[in-house]
């Protein structure tokens, strides 16, 4: 392994600074006032091979909370932000969430990691305490619905149709899988082919592979996948690992043979550590499009953000920024801290952000998120890769009411 590739996993794969478990209150400007402060809780990986993220979040949350005490505060008190270290784990979950209920927080942001969703669900079952999350609420909102959790990522579902429909944005014969092996690329997996066989049964399912989530060499896997000859290689692949991918894949010319699709795998956060030699043609699901000139809210977003953190923002970040803004939202809306007050204000508040007005679905706590579909490509405008060719969706990609609770019907 070369020293410029161990860089580049180094840079993808811890955080620029580690931080101790424990409550930390961040430095904001507050309002002149004797009142206690609205604590505001966050749960995310501030240690561990997750935290290399901390970079694209740590600044989008900041941002709100800064802007929110730059103002008078919330409700006549400044915010106070208190974070927790679940360090990846999913079997520290409940112990952060419960020590942050004890420091007397309104509202948690978090946790960002699939594995921990579920015990973020269990735990807010019994604890009544509006929690705003980025954690896959597939599964957990789909059919475990529990009314004190939102969601401020796309649900998977959502994504995969969206996946689903770039493949077929253009002509195709031929798919092949490389995936970690985890339940969220064996369902999206799952639910392609199921759809595919339906709709498009004349494209070939040329096979499918699956890699361990710190596996880092692929060479003898690309060099298979591409003997195959595949018009598509669906890449359920990200992090340290789709890192690892596409350093390797360029020595075979990998994006030059085949198209390449998938989520996380276009923006900033993956993008960053290769500058300028970051691979074009590369299709992908996004939902912060950081280089849509055409959006002034997004560009104030981007600049803000480069000021504080010199890097721009990414699709993983979005989702903590937009997890920020609704916590103010529904605070501001309910005119209380009521926990069960909060609860009924995001189900009814709609707010401004970089990406439009967002607003949760009431039977579900989902977020109208939108979805652009985007090729990967260099510009003299930016240091990294950006996207092009875009292709936006809306609402049309998240399932129905009526479906979702015909799912939740087949359950019991």
């Amino acid at each position: 392994m070369d020293r410029s590739f161990r860089t580049l996993i180094l840079v993808a794969a811890i955080a620029v600074s580690v931080l101790v478990s424990g409550g930390f209150r961040t430095g904001l400007c507050a309002p002149a006032d004797s009142k206690e402060p609205i604590k505001i809780g966050l749960l995310s990986s501030l240690s561990g091979n997750l935290a290399a993220i901390k970079p694209w979040w740590e600044p989008t949350v900041n941002m709100v909370v800064n802007n929110v005490n730059a103002s008078g505060g919330l409700l006549g008190r400044r915010v106070q932000l208190i974070l927790k270290d679940d360090q990846g784990d999913p079997s520290l979950v409940a112990q952060r969430l419960t020590e942050l209920k004890s420091e007397g927080v309104v509202a948690i942001l978090g946790p960002f990691w699939g594995a921990n969703g579920k015990p973020t669900q269990q735990w807010a079952e019994t604890n009544n305490i509006p929690v705003i999350s980025f954690a896959d609420p597939q599964t957990i909102s789909r059919v475990n619905y529990n009314k004190y959790i939102f969601w401020t990522l796309p649900a998977s579902d959502a994504v995969t149709e969206a996946i689903y429909r770039g493949i077929l944005s253009k002509p195709v014969k031929s798919i092949y899988n490389i995936g970690v092996d985890v339940v969220n690329p064996h369902d999206q997996y799952n639910w392609i082919w199921g759809k595919m066989k339906k709709e498009h049964p004349e494209v070939i399912n040329l096979g499918e592979i699956w890699v361990g989530g710190r596996d880092m060499e692929f060479s003898n896997i690309i060099s298979a996948a591409l003997a195959k000859k595949p018009d598509v290689i669906n890449a359920g692949i990200a992090g340290p690992a789709w890192a690892a991918l596409v350093q390797q894949g360029q020595k075979f010319n990998l994006f030059q043979k085949t198209r390449v699709v998938g989520q996380y795998i276009l923006g900033a956060e993956v993008s960053t550590p290769f500058g300028k030699n970051y691979p074009e043609g590369i299709e992908s699901a996004v939902w912060c499009p950081f280089w849509d000139t055409s959006n002034k809210a997004m560009q104030d977003y981007v600049q803000a953000h480069l000021k504080a953190a010199k890097v721009y923002p990414a699709d993983k970040g979005m989702e903590f920024h937009l997890a920020a803004l609704a916590a103010v939202a529904g605070i501001k809306k309910a005119g209380s801290t009521d926990p069960d007050a909060i609860v009924k204000a995001l189900e009814t508040v709609t707010f401004d952000s970089p990406i439009g007005p967002i607003h949760f679905d009431d039977y579900d706590h989902q977020a109208n998120i939108p979805i652009w579909w985007a090729t990967s490509t260099q510009s003299p405008n930016y240091p990294i890769a950006i996207g092009t060719k875009m292709i936006k969706y809306g609402t049309d990609l998240y399932p129905t009411k009526e479906e979702i609770m015909a799912l939740r019907a087949a359950k019991k």
